[in-house]
């Protein structure tokens, strides 16, 4: 009697934890990384990697424990040369001067060995604490493209030196970034971002790419539209999300909740309406990371935890709820 009732007990427990995470065929609910948030009913929890030259255990490595304690996929915004870049006096482009549109391309050239240094420091203390088997999302480079000669050209800014040719940055350099995190995480899943302001460039662009190294494409920077087939509401933004999907082959992260500077809104409410997300699952969208969601953002999730996003597919199982410690949304604010 003693070893069924062992038996039952490992089932239940295998069954619980089976089909949390981020799942292909199911739509998946996350948020942006914050000390006590609550992680109920979510499906990842994303942080933004790239301000230190080493794996910071208090932060990064709090967020990738509490995400493998609560059974959730960790997401990866990798905005390493950015902020690299950042520690070297630039700022974002839309954000004043000297910035990633005059001196990224030249920052990649002549620092290249310290920026792939950061992504195989934080590659080996994600790899420490959260284990090499399962499967860690990395999203890479938000406006990679705006370092390339197409994205210079369309750029109100001039890169010194020239822009990176775009076959290199999408090959050569693009490639040994995916290299140096899967040489740490051989199941780390790889995500190229959306620049919707690059318009049908974005089609010329993604043909680069070696298309079997990526999983994903992915939005950033927020302010995306749940309620529309275009990615953004932005003037000269026109790439919806059926094109990404159709262009790149690739399914969808989408992110809202925030905006420019990276500043928390409520911007994000017609996500939270299922007419709007099956229209957007139809468009190629599978996932959505919100900044700081609100209790209802939760409630909504489990509502929805099961809707199909492979079409012709039936869902491989209803998620559970995948956290395991109970914890107020209304989070503490990280030191």
């Amino acid at each position: 009697m003693q070893k069924k009732l062992q038996v039952l007990f490992f089932s239940l427990m295998a069954f619980s934890t089976a089909f949390a995470g981020f799942e292909n065929c199911t739509f998946n609910f996350g948020r942006q990384w914050k000390s006590g948030a609550s992680l109920s009913n979510l499906d990842h929890v994303a942080i933004w990697l790239g301000d230190n030259n080493d794996y910071n255990t208090y932060w990064e490595g709090e967020m990738i424990r509490t995400a493998k304690s609560n059974n959730v996929t960790p997401v990866i915004y990798a905005y390493v040369i950015a902020e690299y870049g950042k520690d070297n006096g630039l700022v974002d482009c839309d954000m004043g001067s000297p910035n990633h549109c005059t001196g990224g391309a030249n920052m990649i050239r002549n620092h290249w060995s310290s920026i792939i240094s950061r992504y195989s420091n934080y590659a080996q203390g994600i790899a420490s604490d959260y284990g090499t088997d399962k499967a860690i999302i990395w999203l890479i480079e938000p406006d990679f493209v705006q370092y390339s000669v197409t994205g210079d050209a369309k750029s109100s800014w001039n890169q010194d030196g020239g822009g990176i040719p775009d076959a290199n940055l999408a090959g050569k350099y693009f490639n040994e970034i995916v290299s140096t995190i899967k040489g740490k995480l051989p199941n780390a899943k790889i995500a190229v971002d959306i620049s919707p302001w690059f318009n049908n460039d974005l089609a010329t662009w993604y043909n680069l790419f070696d298309k079997s190294k990526i999983d994903y494409a992915f939005t950033s920077g927020g302010r995306t539209q749940g309620d529309n087939s275009r990615i953004r509401g932005d003037n000269n933004n026109n790439v919806t999300w059926a094109n990404v999907k159709s262009w790149l082959g690739k399914s969808i992260i989408a992110d809202d909740g925030y905006g420019v500077g990276g500043g928390s809104n409520s911007d994000y409410q017609e996500w939270m309406n299922t007419s709007n997300l099956n229209a957007r699952i139809a468009d190629g969208v599978i996932g959505l990371t919100i900044q700081e969601p609100v209790d209802s953002y939760y409630t909504f999730a489990k509502s929805n935890a099961s809707l199909n996003t492979c079409s012709g597919q039936s869902s491989s199982s209803v998620k559970s709820s995948s956290s395991s410690v109970p914890v107020s949304s209304s989070s503490v604010t990280p030191s």
